[in-house]
């Protein structure tokens, strides 16, 4: 969308509803995605730099991402 910064994307999963995507990446991003808008519902923070990688419990009330430092 306008405004919006492309992301390279790492990883990305399906939630247990079918419905989100975990989206992790580039540019400090890790986020859960409307798979049928395209839209960021929400956001994590706290990673300084490139996300590498995230996975949902199997109830999907909990995600858990990991990143570092990417020169």
């Amino acid at each position: 969308g306008k405004g919006q910064a492309a992301v390279k994307i790492n990883e990305l999963e399906f939630t247990p509803n079918d419905r989100d995507l975990v989206v992790v990446g580039y540019h400090k991003f890790a986020g859960l995605v409307d798979s049928s808008t395209g839209k960021v519902g929400v956001r994590f923070t706290g990673h300084p730099n490139t996300v590498f990688a995230a996975d949902v419990s199997p109830d999907g009330t909990r995600v858990v991402s990991c990143g570092g430092y990417h020169e």
